[in-house]
C-alpha cells in the first residue's frame, strides 16, 4: 500500500481522535481546574473551570428551580393525598400508639408530677366544706328520704319473713316473740324509722361541724386519693377496647394529614427550599459537586465525547472524498 493511501486512511482516524479529545477536554474544562491558576502573576484563561467559577450562580438557579417547579405547595399537597403516604403515616401512628398502649405505666403516683399531687391535696382540703354541705343537703332531700325508708321497710320485712319461717324450736320461739312484741307494734316501729330518717340529715349536719369529725373525713379522703394514686395502671391496652384503638388510629391519621396539608405553605416558607438548596450546594466541596453532576449526566457526557469522535471521522472522510475528487492520488 502506497504512502498516499496510508495518509488518506489516517485522515479520518486522526480527525476522529481530534474530535474525541476536543470534546473530552471541553467537558473536563467544565469542572477543572477547581481553582484559579496563575503563571508569572498572570491569570491563566479558563481557570477555574466553568462550573467552579459560576458555582454561586449555579447554586442560586438550582435553588430557584427546585423551589418554584419541584417542591411546591401543589406537589407536596398532591403527595400527601397519595395512598402510599397515607399508609406510611398510619403505620407510624400505629407503631407509636401500640408502643404507648403496651407500655407498663405503673402506678398513677409515678405518672403525676409532685406539684400536681400537692395541688390535689390542697383542692381536697379546700373543697371539703362544700362537699360536706352538699352531702348534708342530699340527706335532706325528700326523695332520698323516701328511698331510704322504703329500703329499711323492705329489709325489715325480709328479716321478719325469714324468721317466721324457721322450723326449729328456737325459730318457733323467736316467731312467737316477734308476733307478740314486734308485729303488734309495727306502726310504732315504722314511725320511729320515719323520724330517724327525717332527723338523720340534721344530726349528720351537726356532727360534721365538729373539728374532729372533719379531720377524720379529711383523712379518709386523703387516704382514698393515696390509694387511687398507688393503684397500678398497667397497660392501657387492657382498659381500652380494640375498636376504640382502631378508630383512634384512623382519626389520628386523618388529623395529621389535615394539619400537614393546612400547614404546608408555612412549612415550606419556614424551610425556605431555595435557601436550603443554595446553602447545601455552596457547602459541598467542588469535587463532590462534580461527582454529583457526573452521576446524573455521565451517560450523556460520554455520548457527547463519542459523538465528537464520530463527527471528526465524518469530517475526515469528507476531506478524503475532496482529495480523491480532485484527483489527488
Amino acid at each position: 500500500m502506497s504512502t498516499d493511501w496510508l495518509m488518506l486512511i489516517a485522515i479520518p482516524l486522526v480527525a476522529s481522535a481530534v474530535g474525541y479529545v476536543t470534546n473530552w477536554v471541553a467537558i473536563w474544562m467544565l469542572f477543572h481546574p477547581h481553582t484559579e491558576k496563575r503563571l508569572f502573576g498572570l491569570k491563566i484563561p479558563f481557570t477555574p473551570g466553568l462550573i467552579p467559577a459560576r458555582r454561586l450562580e449555579i447554586a442560586e438557579r438550582l435553588g430557584v428551580a427546585i423551589a418554584k417547579h419541584l417542591v411546591t405547595e401543589e406537589s407536596v399537597a398532591a403527595r400527601l393525598e397519595s395512598c402510599e403516604v397515607r399508609a406510611k403515616i398510619e403505620e407510624i401512628i400505629a407503631n407509636y400508639l401500640d408502643d404507648f398502649l403496651t407500655k407498663d405505666l405503673g402506678p398513677l403516683h409515678d405518672l403525676i408530677p409532685s406539684h400536681v399531687k400537692e395541688l390535689a391535696y390542697e383542692k381536697v382540703e379546700e373543697l371539703m366544706p362544700l362537699l360536706l354541705e352538699r352531702f348534708s343537703a342530699v340527706l335532706e332531700d325528700e326523695r332520698l328520704k323516701k328511698l331510704i325508708k322504703i329500703e329499711v321497710y323492705e329489709a325489715l320485712d325480709r328479716l321478719l319473713t325469714d324468721t317466721l319461717h324457721e322450723e326449729s324450736l328456737f325459730g318457733q320461739l323467736k316467731s312467737t316473740l316477734i308476733e307478740t312484741f314486734v308485729m303488734s307494734n309495727m306502726d310504732e316501729i315504722k314511725q320511729k324509722v320515719d323520724r330517724t330518717v327525717d332527723e338523720a340529715g340534721q344530726q349528720l349536719g351537726v356532727l360534721l361541724q365538729r373539728a374532729e369529725v372533719r379531720a377524720r373525713v379529711y383523712r379518709s379522703l386523703i387516704d382514698a386519693v393515696d390509694e387511687l394514686l398507688t393503684h397500678p395502671v398497667g397497660q392501657l391496652r387492657h382498659h381500652i377496647p380494640e375498636e376504640y384503638v382502631s378508630h383512634g388510629r384512623t382519626w389520628a391519621t386523618k388529623q395529621v394529614l389535615e394539619i400537614l396539608k393546612r400547614e404546608t405553605p408555612r412549612m415550606l416558607q419556614a424551610l425556605d427550599i431555595q435557601k436550603l438548596v443554595r446553602g447545601k450546594v455552596n457547602e459541598m466541596p467542588i469535587a463532590e459537586v462534580e461527582r454529583l453532576i457526573l452521576a446524573i449526566t455521565s451517560r450523556q457526557l460520554k455520548a457527547i465525547t463519542w459523538f465528537g469522535a464520530l463527527l471528526g471521522f465524518l469530517i475526515g472522510l469528507i476531506q478524503v472524498a475532496l482529495v480523491l475528487g480532485r484527483g489527488g492520488l
